[in-house]
Formats: C-alpha cells, structure tokens, sequence
C-alpha cells in the first residue's frame, strides 16, 4: 500500500506544534484509483521527538495507529486498533518514505488479533 499526496498544514518543530497530515491509499497491483485515505496528526514534544496518531480508512474498516517516532524516513508505529473488519486488530505498521515532492510512501501493516 502506498500513500501519496500527504499535506503538512503546520510545521515548526517547536514542543507542542503540530503537523496535519492527509493523503490518498494506493495498491496499484489492485487498481489504479485509490483504495483509502489516511489522516495523521503529529505533535512535538522535545528534540524533535513526534507523538503520532493516525488513522488509515480502508474499504472495510479503519486502522488507527499511534506511537512516537524521531525521524520521517523510516519508522514503525502500533496498530491500537480498528473498526470493521478490523475490529480488535493489534500489531504494527512500518512506514518506508519513497519520495518528497510528492510524497509517497510505502505502508506495510503486519496485523494480529
């Protein structure tokens, strides 16, 4: 699954600020419109440290992740948990950043329960 078009809306990396972030879900092995969305919002709590929470709407159901990460490029969060099909999931997602303008991103969720 790869996430495209994601927008910061507000970015200062001071304690306290706040990135929002929105884009389109693609699997392009599937179709080529989108599958989903993904809504994230990241707030800085010191040396640059991100609390993350997102949530990713499948045609089936909603993940919602949350974790804390330091660096973009590469991070893995905790999968809190779902609704629909993916009522009760755990597990994580890793995010890989695949290019900045635009961004894309590959998102790979390994689920349980």
């Amino acid at each position: 699954m790869k996430v495209r078009s994601a927008f910061i809306v507000y970015r200062s990396h001071l304690e306290n600020d706040q990135e929002i972030y929105a884009g389109r879900l693609y699997n392009r092995r599937i179709t080529r419109t989108p599958i989903g969305r993904s809504e994230q919002q990241c707030t800085f709590s010191f040396s640059g440290v991100r609390n993350y929470r997102g949530t990713f709407t499948l045609p089936k159901g909603k993940l919602m992740v949350g974790g804390t990460l330091r660096y973009t490029e590469l991070y893995q969060l905790a999968v809190l948990g779902g609704t629909g099909l993916y009522d009760n999931a755990r597990g994580t997602v890793t995010v890989t950043r695949l290019g900045r303008r635009p961004t894309r991103e590959l998102v790979v969720f390994r689920l349980t329960g």
